[in-house]
């Protein structure tokens, strides 16, 4: 950022945008918000494009592979590049009127001449330096390689650089282009309209925008500068109690009294920041819990897992699938993981797993789910009213149990599952088919969350929501 700005004008601009289809590919597939990340905002997105079998075109468009509409093959895109985010650059902050004048006052910024151009600021925002040689800026959406970086420039992480935009052209400056000043300020072949223009940042192919102010920003003020939020002040800390309150539909009379500082929200639920919905990450939540009692039974599963005190240690891990196994035989499928807090062949006893995260049943049919464990477990996939169940409760060794769920409704399902080992050897898998089945098919059973392979989608919550409020909504 510049020594200082006079007044800071800070908006957050999102904007929607392509990657294009020549040249460098800036953004990551499953990006659809153009934030160079893959998160629970691109599936927010994708969600509301869900099963569209038009298709989409354009900004922020779900069917990722441009096949059959937005299905479960662009769900495993999406959910392939989860969490990615790529190496970039962003216009941070521009002024395009700028008054400055000496003798300057705290904020005012003048280039290497001595005067006062309009400027804009590049901001490095990633953990790795980024070099933006053959990019360029422009202030023309049908122009995007108005004006080209120079090579050998660097913008290292969390690093701002100044381009002046004074007009300095190639036809006016032949001998120095791009213009660089004496101050080693570089300055663009164009100026900023303070009543309102397209600016971008644009890869090297000269189509693909890093950036945009699209379609373009709104009239400027002088010597106030306009851009993204870089800082904020901390109104309500994390883990502080709040009050809170899901709308119904008798909140109509409610209007908006409850704005009021003197509100009374006596009768509002209270929770802990962050109050919302949790992030969603791929794979599993587990959390492995070693018991200090003897497990034997479904039923002290459960209660080992809500009463700490009959908890020696606890580990937690996100796994992709559910395929563990620690000694004796194995299940179905290879390439066995151990289970957290355990090494594969040194034999763990009265141990409990609890696995949770949410399950994607893309169509309406018979839906066949398995588990195949030594000892017992019990399984709940619930959406709304609907709730399927299936359990082994007493000790056994390895085997299967498959339970065949009639499904009317389609969508993420919740799937809570416990599993607990009382001794001698142990494992888990959990697989699905569509179809009614009454045995193990390798032909048609996946394990759930192996997407590569055909199985179902599956996702989880993360922890950075104190109190989730979704099975309020």
């Amino acid at each position: 950022m510049p020594g200082a700005v006079k007044i800071s004008l800070l908006a957050l601009v999102l904007t929607l945008c392509s990657a294009g289809s020549t040249g460098a590919q800036f953004y990551t597939v499953g990006d659809l918000n153009a934030d160079h990340k893959v998160d629970f905002k691109d599936l927010q997105i994708f969600s509301l494009q869900w099963l569209d079998p038009s298709g989409c075109f354009g900004s922020g468009c779900a069917d990722l592979d441009g096949l059959n509409g937005v299905d479960l093959a662009d769900y495993a895109l999406l959910a392939a590049n989860w969490q990615d985010i790529r190496s970039h650059l962003v216009i941070s902050e521009f002024m395009a009127s700028n008054a400055s004048q000496v003798p300057l006052e705290n904020g005012e910024l003048l280039d290497g001449n001595g005067e006062s151009s309009d400027w804009l600021e590049i901001y490095n925002p990633t953990d790795t330096a980024v070099s933006p040689d053959g990019w360029y800026l422009s202030d023309s959406i049908d122009d995007r390689d108005k004006w080209q970086f120079p090579d050998g420039l660097e913008i290292k992480s969390g690093e701002f650089r100044i381009i002046f935009a004074s007009n300095k052209t190639q036809q006016g400056n032949p001998s120095n282009y791009p213009y660089v000043d004496p101050k080693g300020y570089y300055h663009a072949n164009f100026e900023l309209d303070i009543g309102g223009d397209y600016l971008a940042l644009v890869a090297p192919d000269g189509n693909t925008v890093v950036h945009e102010y699209a379609p373009e920003y709104p009239i400027q003020l002088t010597d106030i500068s306009y851009g993204l939020a870089q800082y904020g002040t901390t109104l309500v800390p994390t883990s502080a109690i709040a009050s809170y309150h899901v709308p119904t539909s008798g909140d109509a009379a409610l209007g908006t009294d409850w704005t009021d500082v003197d509100f009374n929200d006596s009768a509002w639920d209270t929770g802990q920041t962050g109050i919302g919905f949790a992030n969603v990450l791929p794979g599993f939540n587990v959390t492995y819990y070693k018991a200090n009692t003897t497990v034997g039974n479904l039923s002290t599963a459960e209660a080992v897992i809500s009463d700490p005190s009959m908890q020696a240690t606890v580990a937690t891990e996100t796994a992709s699938v559910i395929n563990y196994f620690n000694t004796d035989s194995e299940g179905h499928f290879v390439n066995n993981n151990p289970f957290p807090d355990t090494t594969i062949g040194a034999d763990v006893d009265h141990f409990v797993i609890l696995v949770t995260g949410m399950v994607l049943i893309p169509e309406a049919d018979e839906w066949t789910f398995g588990v195949n464990s030594d000892d017992g477990f019990g399984l709940e996939l619930t959406k709304g009213t609907d709730v399927f169940t299936s359990s082994h409760p007493l000790p056994r060794g390895p085997d299967d149990t498959l339970a065949v769920f009639n499904v009317t409704q389609p969508g993420l399902y919740n799937l809570r599952l416990v599993f607990y080992e009382q001794g001698g050897g142990s494992g888990l898998e959990l697989f699905a088919a569509r179809g009614n089945y009454s045995t193990f098919d390798p032909a048609n059973f996946y394990l759930v969350g192996d997407t590569a392979s055909g199985g179902l989608y599956v996702c989880s919550m993360s922890n950075e929501v104190a109190t989730d409020v979704q099975q309020q909504m």
